[in-house]
């Protein structure tokens, strides 16, 4: 059959446009591969019939399943017991590092690997006192751990989903086939992260965020409503958009009463004292406006102690419904009754105009509100907690270990191939459902929707590279650049291709692409395909140099406080180990 050579330029073109849109980054992954996959469709890459297999394939149902356990997991306090036990070991920074790390790539190894730092990283915030010298290690550690089995990371079930259609005649990858490769480089990339890495990473960042955050003498004032001042009269609200929201009042004293939520519609009289939350500046201009009296600047956190009120440190997660909104466009205190009283990027506070800063991803926030509602207003922003002050997050208070005996299990059942992994871990979910460990109407809650939406549609792009013979085109490219060179060095090049790829675009999307091309590589080079596809498996992991690379990376930024080249000082060595 002739190649289609038009049809492998359009899809080389719109491809080429896919990843450029994955690296500028403007646009959302999972919109950018629902357009990906309509202009494969349009150009006749993708047969209109086949277009949506891809979200009933195994490798989506997988991840969705994996996403519930973690959580289930998450709720069940099992994993919290184990890793509280670590803060024992936190004045031997090498051993406490080597134990947290590994406890990190174990777990990611057999649940999401953003669940995994989730669980550790506000262990690890709470008994070290240099946390840029501990998260990034930590992130990379989940990050290296989900290398070793089938379920561990979305590239190795997009590997194993393509296994079989690229290699006719080949068995379906089990459970720790990955770990052939994935361990022994785990296990190397732990060594070098735990006894040089993290010595290589500045040492002054991270620990200013919270105390920065916790220093709030210098904008939480006690304010005096007297007698003959212009607003007088005013509601809360009223007298917070004098100053287009840049003041907020956090409570209120009136005799003997202390007022903190619901004060919104409170009016202000003589000899109320308010509680005021607002930078220098933004505070000058508003007593100008009210003739209010400052009494005096105190320790916020004193005037916490004996009411319902709390305040917890938490972090912008990817894909949170609050990333790019600003606190007056979540309109946090009339839906949430809450109120964000700190807020810190990459180490830095801020100290104006807090309530219109957008929140980005790895930002560490205050949160104040009331305490027995603080758990599910984070879960709605899509904010994780860092530590606890004086709330109470969700959770039994008593460890829970049935969840983790359904997993356990549904492991076993898998590794001795007695069900395939989807049977197993669906009949997982449905037992901690069954018992009441997990409430079925939070299901759909937990499921990562956009990376669920990119590997469904960039699964049928990947068979499309194929089909189209576009990938034995590039393929030939290669050989005949390649020349003479031995295998082994071409093997290396799709690596070091891959890895890069990886560090500035999604890793699904990576995988996808390069998955057909490291085939037909190798079979223009009469050499065996299948250690180029654990090559691009591998490769598409390892995001360690930017902090946009991997979900976790981004995630720690904010509580290390690192700033962007920090990820170089251990990324680089690492991926060139």
């Amino acid at each position: 059959m002739e190649p289609n050579y038009t049809l492998q330029i359009g899809l080389a073109i719109l491809l080429t446009w896919s990843a450029l849109m994955f690296l500028w980054g403007r646009l959302r992954y999972d919109f950018v591969a629902v357009l990906t996959l309509l202009g494969a469709v349009f150009l006749g890459a993708v047969d209109p019939k086949v277009a949506f297999h891809g979200f009933a394939d195994k490798a989506v149902v997988t991840v969705v399943l994996v996403l519930i356990i973690s959580k289930s997991l998450q709720q069940s306090g099992v994993i919290d017991l184990l890793g509280k036990q670590l803060g024992r070991f936190a004045q031997r920074p090498v051993l406490f590092l080597a134990l947290i790390a590994g406890l990190g790539a174990v777990l990611s190894a057999f649940m999401n690997n953003v669940a995994a730092l989730a669980l550790l990283m506000p262990i690890a915030l709470s008994v070290v006192t240099l946390p840029a010298r501990v998260l990034m290690p930590l992130s990379f550690a989940t990050i290296l751990g989900g290398m070793i089995t089938l379920i561990g990371t979305p590239p190795n079930l997009v590997i194993a989903s393509l296994w079989t259609d690229l290699l006719p005649g080949n068995p379906t990858l089990s459970l720790f086939d990955f770990a052939y490769v994935g361990a022994p480089v785990a296990l190397v990339g732990l060594s070098f992260v735990v006894l040089v890495g993290w010595r290589l990473l500045p040492e002054n960042r991270g620990a200013e965020t919270a105390k920065a955050l916790f220093d709030k003498k210098d904008y939480v004032t006690e304010i005096s409503v007297v007698a003959g001042s212009l607003a007088e009269d005013l509601t809360m609200l009223e007298l917070e958009n004098l100053n287009e929201g840049e003041i907020v009042i956090v409570s209120l004293r009136r005799g003997t009463q202390h007022y903190y939520v619901n004060i919104r519609s409170l009016t202000a009289q003589v000899g109320d004292i308010l509680f005021v939350r607002a930078g220098p500046l933004a505070l000058k201009e508003w007593l100008k406006t009210t003739h209010f009296q400052i009494r005096g600047a105190k320790k916020f956190a004193q005037k916490l102690e004996d009411t319902d009120l709390g305040v917890v440190e938490a972090v912008v997660q990817p894909g949170a419904w609050s990333q790019g909104k600003s606190a007056s466009d979540m309109h946090l205190r009339r839906r949430f009754s809450a109120n964000i009283v700190g807020l810190a990027r990459n180490g830095e506070a801020f100290r104006e105009r807090m309530s219109r800063v957008p929140l980005q991803v790895g930002d560490v926030v205050l949160l104040q509100g009331n305490k027995t509602a603080l758990p599910d207003t984070l879960a709605q922003l899509g904010l994780l907690p860092l530590a606890d002050r004086n709330v109470s997050f969700e959770g039994p208070k008593q460890p829970d270990f049935l969840p983790l005996s359904f997993f356990a299990a549904a492991i076993a059942a898998t590794a001795t191939g007695l069900i395939p992994v989807q049977i197993a871990f669906l009949a997982c979910v449905a037992g901690v459902v069954i018992f009441n460990r997990f409430e079925a109407k939070t299901i759909y809650d937990v499921i990562d929707w956009p990376i669920i939406v990119l590997l469904g549609c960039m699964l049928p792009l990947g068979q499309a590279l194929e089909t189209s013979g576009a990938a034995a085109t590039v393929a030939q490219f290669v050989a005949s650049v390649a020349g003479s060179l031995d295998p082994f060095w071409v093997l290396a090049l799709i690596f070091l291709l891959s890895m890069t790829l990886s560090d500035v675009m999604n890793n699904v999307a990576t995988t996808a692409f390069m998955a057909p091309i490291a085939v037909s590589v190798a079979q223009s080079l009469d050499a065996p395909p299948e250690p180029f596809l654990m090559a691009v498996a591998v490769s598409a992991s390892c995001a360690f140099l930017t902090p946009i690379g991997h979900k976790n990376n981004l995630l720690v930024m904010g509580p290390g406080g690192y700033k962007f080249g920090d990820y170089w000082r251990l990324g680089l060595p690492l991926e060139l180990l």
